[in-house]
């Protein structure tokens, strides 16, 4: 039994993980390796002097996957801008991939498929603008003929969007738009706001584009503190780097403290609906909280903070023994 596909981001390998059915019981299943599939990003179909036709292997080749279970093709997304077809249309073993290339210039960041639908979501991030969402009509088979995707829509999130996930019936997708701080020899910081991103159908209609809408994070940085929330470049932190610190005359962030709002230091990584699909809970992983987004009010509710936990060698032992 097939259990698992699991991506190798710097590879571009799929472990094939399967269950030990000789040994394995409901109570202690066993997963045993299967195989283990290579596939080159983007591959243009064929062999030359045994070399696949394409550009190389590695170099985060396949970062995220989706599997349309209706067609039986999973999809990959690649830090080089492509996005890879793989065919298990005759089981997970050797699986071929197709010679079909969907690139863009930016990196893509996640992938999710529709499979009852036939909606294919692709995110990509275009530092330092406002990322994207290209909404596409899935592969289709037409015997033994993969049909390539067709672009439908390509719409505006937020900065950076790192996680896509659309509720059970594909009606929206949910969108961790990250804002990712990163550094630049002319002109500093750049830190842009982390959110939220709503995408609304109807997506399959190229006459009609979706509705995008935007969460923002209303909070402050004191409102944030008293709740026990981490911020890690805070706006008094940034005033300390900038001027105090051993390193200030090495750094510039003037221009990130003239913009700065709390929500750049925020950065959305993952997220899930709720059971009822009325809320959407939002990881923010460098604040070590969680966030509650109202879909209905397009509003962020609330933040909660995780509780911290100390792997010291006390607690691990202390873990270890409770299991005995």
């Amino acid at each position: 039994m097939l259990l698992a596909l699991l991506p190798y981001a710097t590879t571009l390998a799929l472990v094939v993980v399967g269950l030990d059915t000789a040994s394995a019981t409901a109570a202690n299943p066993k997963l045993v390796l299967k195989d283990r599939n290579y596939y080159a990003y983007g591959y243009e179909g064929g062999v030359t002097e045994g070399v696949p036709n394409g550009y190389a292997y590695g170099m985060g080749g396949l970062e995220k996957v989706t599997y349309d279970f209706k067609e039986k093709i999973l999809y990959g997304v690649s830090e080089q801008g492509f996005i890879t077809l793989i065919d298990y249309g005759n089981g997970p073993v050797d699986a071929p991939q197709l010679p079909i290339v969907i690139t863009d210039k930016n990196t893509y960041t996640d992938i999710s498929v529709c499979s009852k639908q036939g909606i294919l979501f692709a995110a990509t991030k275009a530092d330092p603008n406002p990322g994207s969402v290209a909404i596409y009509k899935a592969a289709t088979r037409s015997g033994d003929i993969v049909n390539a995707p067709e672009l439908i829509h390509t719409v505006t999130v937020g900065y950076g969007p790192d996680y896509i996930k659309a509720n059970k019936d594909c009606s929206i997708l949910a969108v961790a738009n990250e804002g990712e701080g990163y550094y630049d020899d002319d002109v500093g910081l750049i830190n842009p706001p982390g959110s939220v991103s709503l995408i609304k159908g109807p997506f399959s209609d190229p006459n009609t584009p979706p509705n995008v809408s935007e969460v923002a994070f209303p909070w402050t940085d004191d409102e944030l503190l008293a709740k026990g929330v981490h911020l890690p470049l805070s706006e008094n932190a940034l005033e300390y780097w900038d001027e105090h610190s051993d390193i200030a005359d090495d750094l510039n962030f003037s221009g990130a403290r003239a913009s700065y709002a709390t929500a750049s230091v925020l950065e959305p990584e993952w997220l899930v609906w709720s059971a009822d699909e009325k809320y959407v809970l939002v990881s923010l992983q460098e604040n070590a909280a969680l966030v509650k987004v109202n879909v209905e009010s397009e509003e962020a509710e609330d933040i909660y903070r995780q509780v911290s936990f100390s792997w010291s060698i006390s607690t691990r032992l202390s873990i270890r023994h409770s299991q005995h």
